[in-house]
């Protein structure tokens, strides 16, 4: 009978121990497959901490005033929908501050033309962004004719930057096979005159200044005591 226990105790302990190293190896299984999904979540999170990096400096980059375009409006609906306590939390904050720090709806920003959109009208009406040369120009210039220097000190009045412009700027507005105005098919200006002046002094007569004719779009020059329209510009939005 002891044989018999023995080879019955020995096929006992190798079942316990066959248990046993099941048991382990399971457990060591589970705890990799749990080590490795961390790991993976934390790739994951990095990737998805990088790309908020550059959803912030690309909110950053936008002028003030710009308005949200709809992407940026799903992009904040997409951060809202995400669970709170996670360890991106400071981040979102910084990108949701960004966000709800612009206003919604409206144009897009001067310069970053879209869909083949030249000409911008400003939510308010009164200026238009120009997207091929980033300058901003009045929608509608008045019809108060003055001499060269009155121009000049006048379109500072209108607010900060505003300047008289130089007369390539007031040449870029020109379309060529138009006339009355000649100015590019389906423009926003309203009120366009005929003649408005330019910053530009004469190379060769410093008492004559450039201007441009926007019956044809031509340059001319006069005596700067003359009076011409004004139309008044400001760099960006």
């Amino acid at each position: 009978m002891r044989w018999f226990d023995l080879r019955h105790l020995k096929s006992v302990s190798l079942m316990v121990g066959a248990g046993a190293l099941a048991v382990v190896l399971a457990m060591n299984s589970d705890v990799h497959a749990k080590r490795k999904k961390h790991h993976q979540l934390e790739n994951d999170l990095a990737a998805l901490s990088a790309r908020l990096d550059e959803v912030l400096l690309a909110i950053n980059a936008l002028p003030p005033g710009t308005a949200l375009t709809a992407k940026l409006d799903e992009v904040l609906l997409a951060i809202n929908a995400l669970p709170t306590g996670t360890a991106l939390t400071v981040k979102l904050d910084e990108v949701l501050l960004a966000l709800t720090g612009l206003p919604t709806g409206g144009a897009p920003p001067c310069g970053a033309a879209t869909a083949g959109i030249r000409f911008v009208v400003s939510t308010d009406g009164t200026k238009v962004c120009d997207n091929t040369t980033g300058l901003t120009w009045e929608q509608m210039p008045d019809s108060v004719p003055r001499d060269w220097q009155a121009a000049i000190d006048f379109c500072p009045t209108l607010g900060t930057g505003y300047r008289l412009p130089e007369v390539k700027e007031l040449i870029s507005l020109v379309d060529f096979s138009k006339t009355n105005p000649a100015l590019p098919l389906g423009h926003p200006f309203s009120n366009v005159q005929t003649i408005y002046w330019s910053a530009t002094e004469a190379a060769t007569f410093p008492e004559d200044a450039c201007s441009v004719v926007f019956t044809d779009g031509a340059m001319s020059r006069s005596f700067k005591t003359n009076e011409h329209n004004v139309w008044c510009v400001r760099d960006g939005p």
